[in-house]
């Protein structure tokens, strides 16, 4: 005899026929979801601002440098000559931040869920089971995605605001979600 199975009216997964509860939360036997299982919040376009700006701010060490030297060599503030020091500043500066800014927005944010700015706001990038996408899936995003977002008038940031999951479409490129998260979140 085989076992049997029923699926879940409220996400379609399929469970097996004993189930008292899905893992979404719906409760068989009510026919409600259940307070024990709460549904993940979808992040506000604000709050995902909030963190982005975060990580923004966060680089504010790297840019300093690269401002004040630009301007030296720019404005001739130093002769010629001794022009190579500023320059090799520049440049540890540029490749300090731009390797920052991978290790936080893809290595970090695609093994944890979360850039700096993000966890300091309690929102996290998840993929549909509620884990961290990846550090492909991660690049996709941030990269590709954000370009496409960003193409015709930003309106793949806007789309957000209309859509019911609050995707822009990078998060819809790389098949993820932004969510609420609590304080112990890892």
């Amino acid at each position: 005899m085989g076992m049997t199975f029923k699926k879940c009216p409220n996400c379609d997964l399929t469970n097996p026929e004993t189930s008292m509860q899905c893992k979404c939360g719906y409760d068989f036997s009510s026919g409600r979801i259940t307070e024990s299982s709460p549904q993940r919040e979808y992040a506000s376009v604000l709050t995902r601002l909030g963190a982005i700006s975060i990580d923004g701010l966060i680089l504010l060490p790297f840019y300093i440098p690269i401002f004040v030297t630009v301007s030296m060599v720019e404005n001739n503030a130093l002769p010629p000559e001794e022009q190579i020091v500023p320059s090799i500043i520049l440049l540890v500066f540029l490749l300090g931040s731009v390797i920052f800014a991978l290790w936080n927005s893809i290595i970090r944010m695609g093994k944890t869920g979360q850039s700096l700015g993000r966890k300091f706001l309690n929102i996290a990038v998840l993929d549909e089971n509620g884990q961290p996408i990846g550090t492909g899936r991660a690049f996709m995003r941030e990269v590709v995605g954000r370009w496409f977002s960003s193409l015709i008038c930003y309106i793949g940031y806007l789309n957000a605001f209309w859509d019911a999951r609050k995707q822009m479409w990078h998060d819809k490129m790389a098949n993820c979600f932004v969510y609420y998260v609590d304080d112990n979140f890892s």
